[in-house]
């Protein structure tokens, strides 16, 4: 399943450490963990994100649904729910994006009705600033996993909120 070339392709560093293997919603997803230049975020896969996913095994939700993943991390929830068929944007700052980029890369390699550029589309956006294009549209799932934590301890509550708001269209949504 893991296709060196299209990670080559991206134009992408490797990742670190060796590959994990999840099965979720019927599908098996590869992931590796990544780097980041801050120690809490955007380079492990979290417990909350094969919560996230296994919730959706239980109650999966019908219909083609337009899913927002605020709290990638590796990307594990958001690359199985792509894989599942939901339309996924994974976002996260900037600098900890290489990781979800290599991973949707290594996942769009086998799965028969994706490849590499529509399994899902990450985005860089940092909480609390104006959306970019790619997020100014109308999603029906947000999902928040150990990103929470993050909000309930006070350190990005004010972020997050406005981000909720920005999402809702509220005022500066699309403002540059």
């Amino acid at each position: 399943m893991v296709d060196a070339s299209i990670i080559a392709a991206s134009g992408l560093p490797p990742r670190r450490g060796p590959t994990q293997k999840y099965e979720l919603l019927g599908n098996t997803i590869v992931l590796s963990q990544g780097d980041s230049s801050f120690e809490h975020t955007g380079w492990r896969t979290w417990a909350g994100s094969w919560l996230l996913a296994k919730h959706f095994e239980c109650k999966p939700v019908s219909g083609r649904k337009r899913v927002l993943d605020l709290s990638r991390g590796t990307g594990l929830a958001g690359i199985a729910l792509a894989r599942a068929g939901y339309e996924v944007t994974l976002c996260d700052m900037e600098v900890n994006m290489g990781t979800v980029r290599s991973n949707v890369a290594r996942n769009a390699t086998g799965a028969e009705e994706h490849d590499a550029t529509d399994l899902a589309q990450a985005v860089g956006y940092s909480w609390g600033t104006p959306l970019p294009p790619e997020l100014r549209i109308a999603f029906d799932i947000v999902l928040c996993g150990d990103l929470l934590y993050h909000v309930w301890s006070g350190r990005l509550q004010n972020e997050f909120l406005t981000t909720l708001q920005y999402l809702n269209g509220g005022a500066g949504a699309g403002a540059a």
